[in-house]
């Protein structure tokens, strides 16, 4: 009688089963590599294109719209290419 164990399988698959082989391990790299660059540009570059609106206040606000954009953006990459590499 076999004998049955309350533990599920283990998910890992060799690379051949799985078919991915270890390409996934570098498009992981390269994913997480481009999302922390993506912070840094959005952190120096987007004070740089508000900083060239003459009004104060009108800088204020584009500069507060596009880094809610940016951060918006980033967590929608973050669920989507993310997960998808990870």
């Amino acid at each position: 009688m076999p004998v049955l164990s309350h533990r599920r399988k283990s998910t890992a698959e060799s690379p051949a089963r799985s078919g991915r082989g270890t390409d996934a391990c570098y498009h992981r790299f390269a994913v997480v590599k481009l999302l922390l660059i993506s912070i840094l540009l959005a952190t120096f570059l987007l004070p740089l294109a508000a900083a060239k609106v003459r009004q104060p206040r009108r800088a204020l606000l584009s500069l507060l719209l596009l880094m809610f954009t940016a951060e918006v953006c980033y967590a929608v990459f973050l669920v989507v290419l993310y997960r998808r590499y990870a």
